[in-house]
């Protein structure tokens, strides 16, 4: 049995303190997170040492490892788990909810780390809305501890410390090399890791210990206060993890007992560290019930109050979970028969949960891409297909990208002869000018492919006299800020990479809409809707589904007009052309906000595009405000 030292149990403090002062945003701590590198080596340093120890004793099983591991952290766990469950009902909406579903099954299998890995997409929850999202780091130890014990009961005694460290210093390299590629992976996986839990292995098997250690102390210990403050700059996991690990392991083997006494436990961090299991479990589904009901800025005062709710819930589950599950005596079989039992139970509530915190409303499936009429309408090549036109003989097109899907969408109820849907994601309806994305694997072909999308719109338009209607949409905003670039071709077909310029723009815009209006069709344009960020939108969605909410959900509408000079301006230019202006935002705002929610109907699937039941809304506010010019019915 490892000896209780107070230090140690300070340097827990410390670590569980920068995490949570971090993850509440209080204080300096910007860095805080690298408190869960201090528990690696901490780890890595207490458990090699009891492992070490019965394997030369002769007293070393792996059931008896693995059952006293599972006493140690699972009943506090499973009841975090549990709870969490239960109290998201109240905040997490239908999309947040499945996602919790799938952290639980990674959270009692501990493969919540590849979960959290794999889990990329349009629709995937940001890490502020993820309640298990902090049980990555259990995941990882219990991977390391699933192998470590292995290698070292097959190793010789004196052969232990050269191939840990070989170990050790492979997966440090292999750590910054994958963080090159894929910073995800080398922050989430186990073999990009595994060297800062074998850190601590090492000073664990370390026989003697130099004699500068004790001057390293010092500067070891301001390194772990500094470090989560200032920070280096350069990217996590590397040399900011190097360094407060290395820290780490200077205090650990300096073992000052009388520093802790004197200075540490006197201001609570022994205390800190007894709780820092349950603390560290408890904390982060309070940070994020608490961004659910406030939104992502949070105030000053909800913040403290979170963090003092969360330290008294660790007290609690100090006290009446893991201090009364370590003192039980189970046999092993029974251990993994009840650990068996409860994944069972909390799967069970958490399916349970998340049928009932659906309230009748499917965010999901509200928030679904909104390709307009159809999900073909949307491609790099146009063709005048049944799925995409609501007659057999339409008389208008709405002509551009993905916010002309959205327009297309509500417009249909408006146009009673029907209208064609030429569209093509994140291709504005300019002809010789498109988008020129560098993080596109092959940016000149896309934006190539837009061109001659577009070549191919006009020329059914101009060729079909039915057309007698262009509806031209898209977000417009990118193509007026010089920070974008754009791909123009030139009056000898030549095609060249510039950056956006909204005088060009504004020229290249009223000069095909004069040629629209030379042909003999009526061009509409409709300017895109306010954008709203993300915490406005997830209030509406929450509001809408009864979820306690306490926060403004409108977007104010003075900042959104301040941000669109450069649209207002393209808007008037437009107009001088000879188009009629539809503004949407004419059905969504008023004088000083704009609506996420209209009479329960959530407005927006993203921060700029408009669900389909929202388009659908705005259209008919704007047709009962008179705000939809002819050919609008």
């Amino acid at each position: 049995m490892a000896k209780h030292r107070a230090d140690i149990q300070a340097l827990r403090g410390i670590a569980v303190g920068l995490v949570v002062l971090d993850h509440f945003k209080v204080g300096p701590f910007h860095h805080g997170f690298l408190g869960v590198d201090i528990f690696f080596v901490v780890s890595g340093f207490l458990i090699t040492q009891i492992i070490a120890r019965e394997i030369d004793l002769g007293q070393f099983t792996f059931a008896g490892f693995y059952a006293r591991r599972a006493k140690r952290i699972l009943p506090a766990a499973y009841v975090t788990i549990l709870l969490t469950s239960i109290g998201a009902i109240w905040f997490l909406d239908s999309v947040e909810m499945a996602s919790l579903t799938i952290q639980v099954w990674g959270a009692i299998t501990y493969t919540i780390n590849f979960v959290l890995w794999q889990s990329v997409g349009y629709f995937d929850v940001s890490a502020g809305f993820k309640p298990l999202l902090h049980l990555w780091s259990l995941a990882i130890e219990e991977q390391f501890y699933l192998l470590f014990p292995a290698l070292l009961v097959l190793l010789p005694k004196e052969r232990r410390l050269p191939i840990v460290a070989g170990v050790g210093v492979a997966s440090f390299i292999a750590c910054l090399c994958v963080g090159l590629f894929s910073p995800t992976a080398a922050f989430y996986l186990l073999p990009t890791r595994a060297w800062e839990l074998m850190l601590g292995a090492l000073g664990a098997l370390a026989v003697r210990r130099p004699r500068w250690l004790s001057l390293a102390y010092w500067p070891g210990l301001a390194a772990v206060v500094t470090l989560p403050i200032v920070g280096t700059g350069t990217p996590h996991p590397g040399i900011d993890a190097l360094i407060i690990c290395c820290a780490t392991l200077t205090i650990v083997l300096g073992e000052k007992a009388s520093v802790a006494k004197l200075l540490l436990s006197r201001i609570g961090l022994v205390k800190l560290g007894d709780i820092s299991y349950s603390l560290y479990l408890v904390h982060w589904p309070v940070v994020v019930f608490m961004n659910d009901a406030f939104g992502t800025e949070v105030s000053m005062p909800i913040r403290a109050t979170g963090m003092a709710i969360s330290i008294a819930l660790a007290f609690g589950l100090y006290l009446f979970v893991e201090q009364p599950s370590r003192r039980l005596k189970i046999h092993s079989p029974h251990v993994a028969a009840l650990a068996i039992l409860m994944s069972a139970v909390i799967v069970s509530v958490q399916v349970a949960a998340q049928r009932y915190a659906g309230g009748g409303i499917d965010t999901a499936y509200l928030k679904r891409p909104n390709h307009g009429l159809d999900r073909a309408c949307d491609n790099y090549v146009f063709e005048n297909k049944a799925a995409c036109r609501t007659s057999d003989a339409p008389t208008a097109v709405v002509w551009g990208d993905s916010y002309a899907m959205v327009a297309a969408s509500g417009a249909r109820y408006y146009l009673p002869e029907g209208l064609v849907q030429a569209t093509y994601s994140a291709c504005p309806p300019f002809i010789g000018y498109a988008p020129y994305n560098p993080t596109y694997d092959d940016p000149s072909l896309i934006a190539k492919y837009c061109i001659a999308f577009n070549d191919g719109v006009e020329r059914f338009i101009l060729q079909d006299p039915q057309i007698r209607t262009v509806i031209l949409a898209a977000s417009f905003w990118q193509y007026t800020k010089p920070d974008f670039k754009m791909m123009r071709r030139d009056a000898d077909g030549a095609v060249l990479i510039e950056p956006s310029d909204l005088a060009t723009t504004e020229k290249l815009f009223f000069h095909q809409i004069e040629r629209l209006k030379s042909a003999g069709k009526e061009v509409v344009v409709v300017e895109p809707p306010p954008g709203v960020d993300k915490s406005n939108l997830l209030c509406s969605e929450r509001a809408a589904a009864g979820k306690m909410t306490y926060y403004q959900c409108d977007q104010s509408a003075p900042l959104f007009h301040a941000s669109s000079s450069g649209i207002e301006q393209l808007m008037q230019s437009a107009s001088q052309a000879g188009a009629t202006i539809v503004r949407l935002a004419d059905g969504l705002c008023n004088q000083v906000v704009c609506h996420t929610l209209i009479d329960g109907v959530i407005v927006y699937r993203d921060s700029g595009h408009l669900s389909y039941d929202g388009a659908r809304k705005v259209f008919d506010i704007l047709a009962a405000r008179g705000k939809l010019p002819p050919p609008f019915k």
